[in-house]
């Protein structure tokens, strides 16, 4: 009883401050109402009213007073109705689905039933309506992302995500890494995680993973033995990886407006990275009006190749999967006219690929290979300065 006695008050109150042809029809109510009342009870203690010689004047008083209020009620009524499906207009939206109308209904009723919640525990609890506020804030940022082929979380929910590309997306998943050897290597962060589900996807779908590394020559040569630890839990997640030196990459690729930080699901059928200037993870899904967008990531994928020096097996096998349909000579140019170079300045380096200069077979290899790629990538620059 409390919770209805609750609910018309709250009406009365959204009526008192409505607009102005609502006000006038509440008050026709009131009047209608108190008149009523003020008859019935006159009729009662005093048997007589003498401001009415007839009922039938009262009658028609009130009857009128009705009129005047159906009259309002059908055309403020009508107007609440435009305005609720203008909205449609503006949207583009001609004829609603049945489904999407349930929707529309079904969202208003808990929108409207949470603004009275908030209203009635403001005193007691402000902090549920500010903490309520900022969940819908978060959803609707979403839903108007996901409307143009987008899905932007924020950091913490990253990894929810993350998981259901993974499960949704079984045939490839190829990385560029930049600036986040802290993150891999952190056990307070979520890189097991990460690797555990990547890895559970390589063992039960037999899906290709890839991972490009870049690394300065700086951070080359004095993170050498946590660039190993890194690179030995990707080779045991089943990722295929290449360490890629910066300073070999071309300039326009470096300063492209593209991070250096992407994951590309399915050879393109969307993009992830990390948002670094507001710690949101973003995944833009392809679709033909961004296709170039999309594009653009895989080529950048595609340049960071002939800058890899140091790659293992399963990278060598599975890389060209990123563009499958397109000719990858303009990298086996860009790679073997490196190596040239390499040999005219260090003629006893031993090159052991035509694309790659050091390539890992085994697991165990990849402490001495690491050693061996800061070794050969130092004198190469040494003697490059030198000349």
């Amino acid at each position: 009883m409390f919770k209805v006695i609750g609910n018309k008050i709250l009406a009365l109150k959204d009526r008192f401050t409505a607009e102005p042809a609502q006000l006038i029809d509440t008050v026709v109510l009131i009047l209608i109402a108190l008149g009523g009342l003020f008859i019935a009870v006159s009729e009662i203690v005093f048997h007589k009213i003498p401001l009415f010689k007839e009922p039938a004047d009262v009658t028609l008083i009130l009857v009128a007073l009705l009129g005047l209020h159906f009259g309002i009620e059908r055309f403020t009524v009508m107007d609440r109705m435009e305005k609720r499906t203008a909205f449609l207009d503006l949207a583009g939206i001609r004829k609603v689905p049945k489904s999407i109308k349930s929707v529309i209904e079904e969202h208003m009723k808990f929108h409207n039933d949470l603004r009275r919640l908030a209203i009635r525990t403001r005193q007691i609890n402000p902090g549920f309506e500010i903490i309520a506020r900022e969940v819908i804030k978060e959803h609707t940022l979403q839903l108007e992302g996901l409307s143009k082929g987008v899905l932007s979380v924020p950091r913490e929910w990253k990894m929810d995500v993350y998981q259901r590309l993974m499960v949704r997306y079984q045939e490839r998943f190829d990385a560029v890494s930049e600036d986040d050897l802290n993150y891999w290597e952190s056990s307070t962060s979520d890189a097991k995680e990460y690797l555990d589900i990547a890895s559970s996807s390589f063992h039960q779908h037999d899906t290709i993973l890839t991972r490009i590394f870049l690394f300065n020559l700086n951070e080359l040569s004095r993170r050498a033995a946590h660039i190993t630890g890194v690179l030995r839990r990707q080779e045991q997640a089943g990722f295929g990886w290449g360490v890629a030196i910066r300073e070999e990459v071309a300039y326009d690729v470096i300063h492209q407006n593209i991070p250096m930080d992407f994951t590309l699901h399915n050879g393109g059928k969307a993009v992830s990275l990390s948002r670094k200037r507001d710690r949101r993870y973003e995944t833009i899904f392809a679709r033909r009006r961004n296709l170039s967008d999309i594009s653009a990531y895989k080529q950048a994928y595609k340049d960071l190749v002939p800058a890899c020096w140091l790659v293992n097996q399963r990278f060598v096998e599975s890389y060209q999967g990123v563009r499958p349909n397109q000719s990858w000579k303009d990298v086996t140019d860009k790679a073997q006219d490196r190596n040239k170079r390499l040999k005219i300045l260090l003629p006893d380096t031993i090159i052991e690929s035509d694309v790659f200069v050091l390539v890992v077979s085994q697991p165990q290899e990849i402490r001495a290979k690491v050693h061996q790629l800061v070794k050969v990538v130092n004198n190469y620059y040494r003697e490059l300065r030198r000349r």
